[in-house]
This record gives C-alpha cells, structure tokens and sequence, in this order.
C-alpha cells in the first residue's frame, strides 16, 4: 500500500468518462484524472489531517453519513 503511487498512473489511465443513469455526462475523463492527480505521487506529511480545516460542516455531515457505522465498526473515532 504504500508504494501506491507508483502504480497509479497505469490505473488511472482506465478511467474513462462517467454517466449518470440517464445517459448524461456526469464526469469527463479528464476531470476525473484532475481529482486524483496526487495520487501518482508519494504522500505529503504536511498534507496530513487537512480535511479537518477544509472539509466544510455540510461535506462532512455527509462522509459520516455514508461512511460512519462502517469507520466505527473498524474503530475509527471522531
């Protein structure tokens, strides 16, 4: 896992454009490649725990919502 990065390229070059049900561009390609550009680079200490101070009240409400019960069940703590 920790060497992730140095593969990451080779998997992001799977993705493609995403579509909503009805058929409707949802996300292109390249904006999908743009979200995850750090991911073929190493991690950055001076990156860690920045969600705390730019993951808005509403952002989070809905991560814990979605991942709660399960980051609890692995015994993750707020």
């Amino acid at each position: 896992m920790e060497d992730y990065y140095q593969y990451a390229n080779e998997r992001l070059d799977e993705l493609g454009t995403a579509y909503k049900p009805d058929g409707a561009v949802f996300a292109t390609k390249d904006s999908r490649l743009r979200l995850r550009s750090l991911t073929s680079r190493p991690p950055e200490p001076k990156r860690i725990g920045r969600w705390k101070s730019e993951m808005g009240r509403e952002e989070l409400a809905t991560f814990e919502r979605v991942a709660g019960d399960l980051l609890n069940e692995l015994g993750y703590e707020k």
